[in-house]
């Protein structure tokens, strides 16, 4: 789980394409999957718990600034570590 991660860095678009193919692939789920919110749809994912993401979803459904800093250096709250560590 990356601790300060929020819905806020996920983008809604990206929402959208993952439900359309999961629900391509589980249409016996597509009427309940119309009716999660975000955060719930995550979850069923398991790329969030209790609201908190983890870098899976922030990767495949975050906006760009939720993986690429706007300071050009690698993010330390996603756990990077150097090429030593």
């Amino acid at each position: 789980m990356v601790p300060d991660a929020k819905l806020e860095l996920i983008e809604p678009r990206a929402i959208e394409v993952g439900r359309a193919k999961f629900a391509a692939k589980h249409p016996e789920l597509a009427s309940e999957i119309e009716s999660w919110d975000s955060g719930k749809f995550l979850e069923k994912l398991r790329l969030a718990t209790d609201g908190k993401l983890t870098r899976a979803a922030l990767v495949l459904f975050g906006r760009r600034k939720a993986v690429i800093p706007s300071s050009g250096h690698r993010p330390d709250n996603l756990g990077a570590q150097g090429r030593n560590g």
